[in-house]
């Protein structure tokens, strides 16, 4: 994703929010190919899981959470500027 200077301008939070994303991203590609079971549902396994595995798998989960309230606080922070540069007349809908 490429950032406004603009909009970083007004809420550098997001240059932050972007760089641990994008750290988070490649942080599950990492796991995943490290650890190609956890890919799959490890419970579900009959075969014993390696401790480094289930590790993996719950930091991918983890990962996967952050990633998801990350994204949430952006689409907030846009939202929210969207509405500050937004002319008081305008009409909503």
């Amino acid at each position: 994703m490429t950032l406004d200077p603009k909009l970083l301008r007004r809420r550098p939070q997001l240059a932050a929010v972007e760089l641990l994303t994008q750290a988070l991203e490649t942080t599950l590609v990492a796991l995943c190919a490290a650890h190609p079971l956890i890919e799959r549902d490890l419970k579900a396994r009959t075969k014993p899981v390696p401790p480094t595995d289930y590790l993996a798998d719950r930091a991918a989960e983890r990962a996967i959470d952050l990633l998801d309230a990350l994204d949430r606080y952006r689409l907030c922070q846009y939202d929210l500027d969207h509405a500050r540069q937004r002319p008081p007349n305008e009409d909503l809908f």
